[in-house]
Order: C-alpha cells, then sequence, then structure tokens
C-alpha cells in the first residue's frame, strides 16, 4: 500500500470491511515509526471502519537467515535486533492507537 496508494487513509476507507489483517512496517521495511508513513492517518481509517482485526508488525532481518534476506532484498539491517522491532513498533503502534481511539 505505502508504494501503490497515493492516500493510506482512502485506500483503507475504500478497503472497508474486507480488510481482514493490516501489516505495519514503516514505509523501508523497519520499524514502525521510523518511516514516512501518515499512521495517524492510517488509524483513523481503521476506527472508522471499525476494524477490530489483526494488526501485524512485519519486518525483516539479515539476522533472521541470511537466504531469506536475500529473497527478501534486504541488504542492511532494519533495526538493532529483531526484538527491537517487536518492542519498538509496539510501543509506537499504541501510542498512536491511543492518540486515534
Amino acid at each position: 500500500m505505502n508504494i501503490e496508494e497515493d492516500n493510506l487513509y482512502e485506500a483503507i476507507k475504500t478497503a472497508g470491511g474486507l480488510l481482514y489483517y493490516f501489516h505495519c512496517c514503516a514505509s523501508h521495511r523497519g520499524i514502525p515509526g521510523k518511516g514516512h508513513i501518515d499512521w495517524i492517518g492510517v488509524f483513523k481509517a481503521l476506527k472508522e471502519i471499525g476494524y477490530k482485526k489483526w494488526l501485524i508488525i512485519e519486518s525483516f532481518t539479515l539476522q533472521a537467515t541470511k537466504e531469506f534476506g536475500k529473497q527478501a532484498a534486504v541488504w542492511r539491517d532494519l533495526a538493532p535486533t529483531p526484538d527491537s522491532i517487536a518492542e519498538e513498533g509496539l510501543k509506537f503502534l499504541k501510542s498512536i492507537e491511543t492518540q486515534v481511539f
């Protein structure tokens, strides 16, 4: 969506009830909050469509497996550790959620 849509808020509103789970990652596939995603707009749209399903932090790390890193075209670490992706990402997403919900 980050690459293909001009407006994430509008794309989520258009998808509406068809949206089943939502991948959360930075615009460069790193920790949510570290890129240029309009997270307030994203969470506002999710609230407006009544979304109460899965939010998935999706990212990649060279530390997971070198072979998978090659397949996903990951050439640098996007976070200090795999755990920091989950920990910092969750903290950020919760902070946005409390601003919107």
